[in-house]
């Protein structure tokens, strides 16, 4: 009886019949991408498989104690040793980048190396649209230079400050068409990226009401100096963690609004409205005509 059939009655008594099954069956597709001739180009579906078994303890299925002495028993002899697990392992948490998650194909033209090298920008949210095409076009070492060179200048990729008045007028806009339409809407809204430290405002948000738990509608307002990249990213971010809220950007000028939509994933594309700030002012003024005020009293609020 060979190691993959004899795992199948290894399966402990502590786990239920479901979690053996699908123990047994991320077991079985790992073994079978790792033999395969598309290993290389599926890292990602690989390193997802083993975060899935470290995460749920699936290697308590094969009366291993830790997920370290499930790889070296069983995937050791695949060419696959405990560093080079949480490689693959790195490689995927790549996908949970606040930007939302590149293609599979994006990741595969990249290769395992260089995208790991984008992995610890990734876990704090910093890795941009323009990093991922670099990534793409670059060599690995005129990669690193590059990503070396970033970290010695300092550029800022958290938190960017934004004191221009046009800037503040269109936020005060924004707020007060939300208030106007029956929202709670706050400037300036603060979201953890998990330290103290670290933080992103938003610079409008609209919630049904000041105490709901859900964000409805994010805006991020990117005018001369800003980043539409950087916002983009943002935006992202909110569409992940905020239980999917329609996004706003608002630039500058017209070519900005393509340039923006190619730097968002497909899906968030779709979930994505680029407007003008010249649009904005239009709808403010609109709004703050006695005529429809009386509407929106009456038919809206």
């Amino acid at each position: 009886m060979d190691q993959e059939t004899a795992w199948v009655y290894a399966i402990g008594p502590q786990m239920d019949t479901i979690e053996k099954d699908i123990a047994r069956r991320n077991h079985e597709e790992l073994i079978r991408l790792l033999l395969s001739e598309k290993r290389e180009s599926e890292f990602l579906e690989i390193g997802r498989l083993l975060a899935e078994c470290k995460k749920q303890q699936y290697f308590r299925a094969l009366k291993y104690a830790s997920f370290k002495q499930y790889v070296e028993n069983e995937l050791k002899s695949r060419n696959v040793s405990y560093n080079y697990a949480t490689r693959y392992m790195g490689v995927y948490e790549l996908l949970n980048m606040p930007g939302g998650p590149p293609s599979r194909s994006t990741l595969q033209d990249i290769g395992m190396t260089k995208a790991f090298l984008l992995l610890p920008r990734a876990k704090r949210g910093e890795v941009t649209q323009a990093q991922w095409n670099a990534a793409t076009r670059l060599t690995y070492g005129d990669l690193l230079r590059e990503l070396q060179r970033e970290e010695r200048l300092g550029k800022p990729t958290l938190v960017r400050g934004r004191e221009s008045p046009q800037h503040r007028d269109i936020q005060k806009n924004i707020q007060q068409i939300g208030t106007s339409l029956g929202k709670y809407a706050q400037i300036e809204y603060p979201v953890s990226l998990g330290s103290p430290s670290k933080e992103w405002k938003y610079d409008v948000v609209w919630k049904p009401y000041e105490r709901a738990l859900g964000v409805t509608h994010v805006f991020e307002v990117c005018l001369e100096g800003g980043s539409i990249d950087h916002d983009i990213t943002k935006l992202g971010y909110a569409y992940r963690t905020m239980g999917l809220p329609r996004l706003f950007l608002i630039v500058a000028k017209p070519e900005d609004i393509s340039l923006a939509k190619s730097c968002a994933s497909d899906d968030m594309a779709r979930n994505l409205e680029v407007l003008e700030a010249q649009r904005i002012r239009q709808l403010y003024e609109e709004l703050s005509l006695p005529a429809i005020r009386d509407f929106i009293n009456l038919f809206i609020r």
